[in-house]
């Protein structure tokens, strides 16, 4: 995991997840003033699960567009590893899918990367995947963001951190 963290904010992140890992130990209160009890076990994995109508859709955009690589796939779902320990999960709505499938989402997935205008590049490429909103520097926090619209209508942001 070092390795990962060699990004201009990875030695900071570092530091901020072992100062939360420590208060956390010790009961200590974090950054909004209040004590916190930690998990009664380790997580050791976290997945986000999105449902479709057509799922074939979904498993093009995140697997053949994104190239998230599938660590498990079923008629009705299909796993991406996005990073270590954190995985997306696509589901054919119905069946035995815990949600139903809606044409409005108020989910957002945002993908950190060090190359926003390369994944615009290759949205580009791909017309039937809708912008909803190009390449740009944020005017208060400091990334360069670029929004598209996924097949079962989650919007997937494309950021990356800028230098202050």
């Amino acid at each position: 995991m070092a390795k990962k963290l060699n990004s201009r904010f990875g030695h900071r992140l570092a530091l901020v997840l072992a100062a939360g890992i420590l208060c956390g130990a010790a009961g200590l209160t974090y950054a909004d003033g209040e004590a916190h009890t930690p998990p009664a076990a380790p997580i050791t994995e976290q997945y986000t699960m999105l449902y479709y109508k057509d799922i074939a859709a979904a498993r093009r955009f995140y697997g053949d567009i994104l190239g998230l690589n599938p660590t498990y796939n079923d008629e009705w779902v299909t796993l991406y590893q996005v990073l270590p320990g954190a995985l997306l999960g696509v589901v054919q709505e119905g069946g035995t899918a815990f949600h139903p499938a809606r044409s409005e989402n108020s989910v957002m997935l945002s993908l950190v990367t060090e190359d926003v205008d390369r994944w615009h590049a290759r949205m580009q490429e791909h017309p039937d995947i809708p912008m909803v909103k190009a390449p740009y520097d944020h005017a208060k926090v400091p990334i360069r963001a670029m929004l598209v619209r996924d097949p079962g209508g989650y919007t997937v942001e494309f950021f990356q951190w800028l230098k202050k």
